[in-house]
């Protein structure tokens, strides 16, 4: 209970804003509660799809001046998508007026929304990169699951009038002041720092290397959107039954089968994305079958299509995220090639989706359906399917000098499942003790990172410790959080726990800094 008080603690204080601003955008964007459904049938679609291409744009032009080392981050980001959401809102509510505002309006509001999705993106991209592992799952699925509740609160309340506006501009102003209360000017400043370091050739390589990955990412958008399209039920009387319900299903579903994914899977990186979506999407396709005319069954398959879209967005999320935080100032960077390949994505599926519509019918529309399906998920296989952004390059057990020498956790400062700091050794003394003369070649970190799995294997031979068990000491001896221990073993989050309680219980200690404690003393 002290560990989940101290998470809610966190995210109160720091990414609770996120949540504001995914609410602000399934307000908008993904099933309006803003829209009146007048005018055009594919309107929202339609202005996914601008908002998507304007995303695009922006987050291209975030990436030239990246790379040129003009990109500054900050508090910018958050006044910028604040202003341009409340423009696009404005710009939205009166498009459905009629359908000459619809047109003369509608490439203005996309281009609004998709600036101010980007922005925001960003700027909760980088703040969810300085928390630790199991802060960024916790703050990520929070974030989610208030926005969907925030969302299914509004939805039944579409006034076609001013108090809806209003509900959806107050959320991204919202968003924009909780990113920046609290003294966020330090925050703000190591956003630039990071960024500016971001720029040098080493660490774009690193994005670049990537690219295969935001390909994968843009072709579930593909399949999300295209989806989204056909199996929207035009026409349905019933708009609570056949809008509503669907959506407000899928959210309870999503958060309480990705809480449990969290606890199995072994590690949470983009393929999570792909095996928690294509089985969905399939499903999906399976209800549209039994009665492609059936207004009811486009319902069951429309909620199963969000379903799987919620899941690759929350797995991005914390995949990007945890990404970020391995490689120091990725997430701005990281964040735009995620933006790019989404609004490629949205908009390449939204396109074919509405063909499909237009010229096929009933079974004809699932064909098409199973080939963009088909067609995505064999670009994954020839892709290789690779998990890159679970670890990037090869997997090396060093260990920061601010970790096992200091007593301070290496993966964030307040890590509840990381050691405090306290008045041991600096990594100077520490490598001496190691015998600096026997090994010259090494570095002062791979000398530490030695040292810690020296200390390991001393707990092994003494307590009996299994070769699975002194492997995750190690990883604890170095102030490693459970879930970064979870994704870097690609085992599950049970299994971490049970074999970290058989290490305390085998060593007489109760928790991870008594271990360390234990390990410093021989």
């Amino acid at each position: 209970m002290g560990e989940i008080a101290a998470r809610l603690k966190s995210f109160n204080s720091c990414n609770i804003g996120l949540s504001f601003f995914l609410a602000w955008s399934y307000m908008t964007v993904f099933t309006s509660s803003v829209y009146t459904g007048e005018g055009d049938p594919f309107g929202i679609e339609r202005l996914w799809m601008v908002s998507a291409a304007a995303q695009v744009v922006a987050a291209l032009i975030g990436l030239a001046l990246g790379r040129a080392g003009k990109l500054r981050a900050g508090k910018g980001w958050g006044i910028m998508g604040a202003v341009a959401a409340l423009a696009g809102n404005i710009a939205l509510w009166l498009c459905f007026k009629g359908p000459d505002l619809y047109w003369a309006l509608l490439p203005f509001t996309g281009i609004a929304i998709g600036i101010s999705m980007a922005s925001f993106s960003v700027m909760w991209g980088a703040r969810l990169a300085r928390a630790d592992y199991s802060q960024i799952e916790f703050d990520v699925l929070g974030s989610f699951a208030i926005a969907f509740a925030l969302y299914c609160i509004t939805l039944p309340m579409k006034l076609n009038g001013i108090p809806q506006l209003i509900i959806a501009s107050v959320l991204p102003v919202a968003s924009a002041w909780l990113a920046l209360r609290n003294g966020q000017q330090d925050a703000s400043r190591e956003d630039e720092r990071a960024t500016r370091a971001y720029a040098q050739p080493h660490a774009r390589e690193t994005l670049r290397g990537n690219g295969s990955t935001f390909v994968m990412m843009g072709s579930l958008w593909v399949i999300a959107a295209f989806l989204r399209v056909i199996y929207t039920p035009y026409g349905a009387a019933d708009t609570f039954m056949h809008y509503f319900a669907p959506f407000f299903l899928a959210c309870i579903a999503s958060i309480v089968l990705f809480g449990a994914l969290v606890w199995l899977a072994r590690h949470i990186n983009v393929t999570l994305a792909f095996r928690w979506a294509i089985p969905f999407f399939l499903a999906s396709l399976a209800a549209v079958c039994f009665d492609p005319f059936s207004v009811g069954f486009y319902s069951i398959a429309y909620t199963l299509n969000y379903l799987g879209m919620f899941g690759v967005q929350v797995s991005l999320w914390m995949a990007m995220a945890k990404f970020a935080r391995r490689n120091p100032g990725a997430a701005p960077l990281a964040f735009m090639g995620y933006l790019v390949a989404s609004g490629v994505g949205i908009m390449a599926g939204g396109a074919l989706g509405s063909m499909a519509w237009e010229q096929f019918a009933g079974t004809q529309r699932l064909a098409v359906a199973l080939v963009v399906l088909s067609l995505c998920a064999f670009l994954a296989l020839l892709l290789g399917f690779s998990p890159h952004w679970r670890t990037p390059g090869t997997v090396k057990r060093v260990v920061k000098a601010s970790s096992f020498s200091t007593g301070g956790a290496s993966e964030q400062k307040g890590d509840p499942g990381a050691p405090a700091s306290g008045n041991a050794k600096s990594a100077a003394e520490t490598s001496d003790e190691a015998s600096s003369d026997t090994f010259p070649q090494l570095s002062e970190e791979e000398m530490l990172s030695l040292l810690i799995r020296n200390k390991a294997r001393s707990l092994q031979q003494e307590f009996g410790l299994t070769a699975r068990e002194t492997e995750i000491a190690e990883l604890l001896l170095a102030g490693r959080s459970r879930p970064y221990i979870r994704d870097e073993l690609m085992i599950s989050l049970n299994t971490v726990h049970t074999h970290a309680s058989n290490i305390f219980s085998k060593c007489g200690v109760h928790s991870q800094q008594e271990l360390i404690d234990l390990a410093r003393g021989k």
